[in-house]
Parts: structure tokens; C-alpha cells; sequence
């Protein structure tokens, strides 16, 4: 599939052209240890699993094309050099306007891949023939990758850090007048995804944006804020506390949370771990929409963006949501970046929040200066300034067996709602099995059985409050 990712360019290149209309390819990308973690340009993107928003630079004095990942979640900015990567490296010897600012650049991620080089500095273009600015970046040399590709190039979009990323070079070069720029990534139609650096598209959003504040991240900022609850099944997964919560689009999942939060969420749902395909497995019907609360301000997923459907049953799959290392810190990654329109505005300290219109192809550009319009606080937005994890989350263990699933590539749009009462779980495993809706394989039969009396939630009524 082809996605197409576009800029358009105003305030300062106003002296060139009022509004400049760039198209870029974007391209799936695999290296899973990187997606972990003028006055607007507007870059569009895909918004699908394994794939991150990633567009085409021009480098060097030769307009060299390379492929660059945006990534919310780091601060860092660096461009394998041709050495390090073949495929999509960067022939800095061929550029006459290439730099050794003779600095040494290095950064490591939690795999133990790690890259070192110089930090440089190289006229960059957003098309083949477009202005060039001159860009400060990583140019890497060297490269341990522990047996992972290492042809991804990153340009983060922290900021106030101790090396200038993209976010604040195109502000301080004047093609930005404020240090915001706001994400909308369409749920089904990928080519209508868009990135704005220093505006924002009222047209992709309903009703008032509402900020939310950043966490202080030591020297620098990243964009983190506070979770301050997390429902799902109708019930809360969190018991009162507060978690850090990353939004980092150049990470490849949905939702990672603490591994309590997890089990508990799971139990919300009425799942069980299917062994062979390694999925928890749950009525559909259960599948009502995920809120998170961030600061007060309720985000909500639908079921389609966490199931998979089981063929020829009504049981699904949980998708995109998974356990992490940490106790204290929830990250929602590219995955439900269409769930959102987010305003990332580095100038208050701030991510605001508007509830997106899906697949909408009506624009609205506003460039953005001294303030934001239509915005109001979340309503705990003064109230929460820690994670706060005092409170025990109950849990059962999760059953499991081994069973024969085929799942369609699809989630389901469930019809029940946390409003419209008591909903009434499906039919256990067990009765599902004896009418033929679930066939175990003959090597688990006998496991099976052993697990049949305490498998699945023999029916009963979940009170949705």
C-alpha cells in the first residue's frame, strides 16, 4: 500500500509562495526497538500496526532522499550514514554543505542497541526541490544492533533538550511561530492522516480542545502527562491511582500498562490465554469501549481498535494492549493515535485533546501565535502533578487452555455501553465447546479438561456503573 504524506509550508516561505504543497511516501517500518519507545507543515500518515509516521528528507547539496521516523517518545535526531546502513543511509561525502560540528553524538535504547557518530549539520529540504534549511542531526558511524536492523533514522520531536531537535530548530529559523504542532491520524482512511508543526485543523476535531499538563521529564521535556483512570469492561483497571503517560507515536502498540493494570483489565473483560496462538480470548459482547482519563479528559477506544474477531463465533481477541515492565508509567503508542487530535504545544507545557472526526477530508488550517483558540483545562488538570500508585489492585489469575482459532484480520464494533445497564456475559468456554463453537485440538484435550471447571465465567451479570 502506498501512503502519501504531504507538507504545506507558510509564514516566512510566504516569501516564495503563499502556501507550498509537498508529497512524500510514507513506508512501514519493522525496527521495533526504535518505535518504542512555514508557519505549518502538514505531513500525512499511515495509522496501522508495524508502521509509524515516517517521511522523505532531502540531504546534502545532492538533495540525497532519506527516510526519517517523527517520534514523539525521544528527543533525538540522527540519519544512519552509508557505512551503518545501505539501504537508507546517508552518503554524507557526496554533500558540499555537510558539517562535522566535531561533537560526539551517542544514544542507547533499552534492547542495548546503541549508536555513536558526530553531531553535523546539512542543508535539509522537504522536497526534491524545496528550500533547504540547515539542520543540526546525528550522523551515525558506528552501530550495535545486537541483530536488529539498524536502517531506521529518527528525528524526535522533544524538546528543550542539551542538543537542538527538528521541534526546535524549526522554530528558532523562524518557520514556526509557535513551538505546537498537532497530529490527526484517521482510523480507516490512512492517506488523510496529517501532522501541522505551528498550526492546528479545526476541521478534524469537534467541540473545544482541552489541555492537559506535561510532566517534567529530567532535563528536557517529552510528552508525558498523568493517567488518572483506565476503564475497561465497565469497570475501572487503575483503583484510584495516578500512572505517567507517554504519548509516543513512534511506538508500535497500542496501550502498554503496569502488568497489575493488565490482569486486571483482563479480568474486567472475562478473558482466558489461549496457549497456541498466544491471545486472551473473550465474548465480544464484553467489548466495550476503553476509557482512559488523562488529567480528567476521557479518551475513548473503541472495541474495533482492541479486538479481533474469531471466525464463525461471537468471541474476539485482545489486541494492542500489553503488560509492562514498569509499575508507575502507561504508554499509548501509534496504534490509537486515530483516537485522538492531538495539539502537542511545547510553549505552555501542554497536550491538548479534541475529539476527532474519522476519515474527514474537510481542512481548516489555523496558524497558530500568541495562544490557542477554544480551549478549556481537563478538569484535574491542577490536581495531579506525581504518579500516585497507594492502592492494591485485585486481580484473579488469568485461566487458560489450548484451542484451535482462526481470526479474522477485522475488530468488532460492539453494541453495548457502559450506559445502557447490566450486560450479561456470553456462554462459558466449556458450553461453548459442547456446542461446537470452539473445537480444541487433540493434543490439548486432555489439558483442556482439566481446566474445564474452572475455566470461563459460567454466566453471569456485570454491573456497569
Amino acid at each position: 500500500m502506498l501512503i502519501y504524506l504531504s507538507i504545506i509550508i507558510l509564514g516566512l516561505l510566504q516569501i516564495h509562495i503563499s502556501i507550498a504543497s509537498l508529497t512524500f511516501q510514507l513506508k512501514p517500518n519493522n525496527e521495533g526497538h526504535l518505535l518504542r519507545r512555514d508557519n505549518n507543515i502538514d505531513l500525512e500518515f499511515l495509522s496501522q500496526s508495524r508502521s509509524a509516521p515516517i517521511i522523505d528528507l532531502y540531504f546534502g547539496s545532492q538533495g540525497e532522499k532519506i527516510p526519517v521516523m517523527l517520534d514523539t517518545g525521544s528527543y533525538t535526531s540522527f540519519v544512519q550514514s552509508k557505512q551503518v546502513s545501505e539501504k537508507r543511509g546517508y552518503d554524507y561525502t557526496n554533500s558540499s554543505s555537510y558539517e562535522n560540528n566535531n561533537k560526539d553524538f551517542s544514544v542507547q535504547y533499552a534492547d542495548s542497541t546503541s549508536y555513536k557518530g558526530n553531531w553535523s549539520k546539512d542543508a535539509v529540504s522537504f522536497d526534491k526541490n524545496g528550500d533547504k534549511i540547515n539542520l543540526n542531526f546525528g550522523l551515525v558511524t558506528y552501530a550495535t544492533t545486537n541483530g536488529v536492523s539498524s536502517d531506521t533514522n529518527v528525528f524526535g520531536l522533544g524538546y528543550n533538550y542539551g542538543e537542538p531537535t527538528l521541534f526546535d530548530q524549526l522554530k528558532e529559523k523562524g518557520l514556526i511561530s509557535r513551538k505546537t504542532f498537532s497530529i490527526y491520524s484517521s482510523a480507516n482512511d490512512h492517506s488523510l492522516g496529517e501532522i501541522y508543526f505551528g498550526a492546528i485543523d479545526s476541521a478534524k476535531y469537534t467541540g473545544d480542545l482541552v489541555s492537559v499538563p506535561i510532566k517534567p521529564f529530567g532535563n528536557g521535556r517529552l510528552w508525558w502527562s498523568y493517567l488518572t483512570d483506565l476503564e475497561a469492561g465497565c469497570e475501572s483497571t487503575t483503583n484510584g491511582n495516578t500512572y505517567f503517560m507517554n504519548f509516543d507515536c513512534g511506538y508500535t502498540t497500542g496501550l502498554t500498562v503496569p502488568e497489575d493494570v493488565h490482569k486486571k483489565l483482563l479480568n474486567n473483560l472475562g478473558a482466558f490465554y489461549e496457549e497456541q496462538s498466544k491471545n486472551y480470548v473473550f465474548d465480544c459482547e464484553n467489548a466495550s469501549p476503553i476509557q482512559a482519563e488523562v488529567a480528567g479528559h476521557k479518551i475513548e477506544i473503541p472495541s474495533a481498535g482492541f479486538t479481533k474477531k474469531i471466525r464463525n463465533t461471537d468471541q474476539c481477541v485482545l489486541k494492542h494492549i500489553i503488560p509492562g515492565p514498569d509499575k508507575d508509567t502507561i504508554t499509548m503508542g501509534w496504534i490509537f493515535f486515530p483516537y485522538i487530535y492531538g495539539v502537542f504545544d511545547a510553549h505552555n507545557d501542554e497536550i491538548l485533546f479534541g475529539k476527532p472526526i474519522t476519515d474527514t477530508k474537510e481542512s481548516n488550517i489555523q496558524e497558530l501565535g500568541d495562544s490557542i483558540p477554544n480551549v478549556q483545562k481537563a478538569s484535574k488538570y491542577s490536581s495531579v502533578s506525581n504518579a500516585v500508585i497507594t492502592n492494591q489492585i485485585a486481580y484473579t489469575s488469568i485461566p487458560t487452555s489450548s484451542v484451535q482459532l482462526d481470526i479474522e484480520s477485522t475488530g468488532v464494533t460492539s453494541a453495548s455501553t457502559c450506559s445502557t445497564g447490566n450486560r450479561k456475559r456470553d456462554l462459558s468456554l466449556e458450553d461453548k465447546i459442547k456446542k461446537g463453537i470452539f473445537v480444541p485440538d487433540s493434543s490439548a484435550s486432555s489439558v483442556f479438561k482439566s481446566f474445564s471447571m474452572i475455566l470461563l465465567f459460567s454466566s453471569i451479570l456485570v454491573t456497569c456503573i
